[in-house]
């Protein structure tokens, strides 16, 4: 149901490991929550909670150990994180955080 939603007749173009334009990637939450039963933030929120799970327990998790150990330091390394993914999906454009202490640092 998810596939006819999108016009799609195979699944096979969709896993493919690349970027996929904004408006491809929200009509496939969409579609997924639609087909669910679910508001879109509840899946959101869902596939969020799958992703931690998944990265956790994937090779992955290394990386995501390497950039601190508290939640200020990895915060302050997201950039980084953000600048290795953009070497691999050149036309994407991630955000840029900026972080600061409580006390101003």
């Amino acid at each position: 149901a998810v596939l006819k939603d999108l016009g799609a007749d195979d699944d096979a173009p969709l896993l493919e490991m690349k970027q996929y334009d904004d408006a491809a990637s929200v009509g496939a939450v969409v579609a997924t929550c639609k087909v669910l039963g679910v508001e879109v933030e509840t899946g959101l929120r869902v596939f969020g909670d799958f992703f931690v799970s998944y990265v956790a327990a994937s090779p992955h998790i290394r990386m995501v150990k390497s950039m601190g150990d508290t939640l200020q330091h990895f915060l302050q390394n997201i950039n980084h994180l953000h600048d290795n993914l953009e070497r691999r999906f050149q036309d994407s454009n991630f955000p840029l955080f900026k972080i600061t202490a409580l006390d101003g640092a």
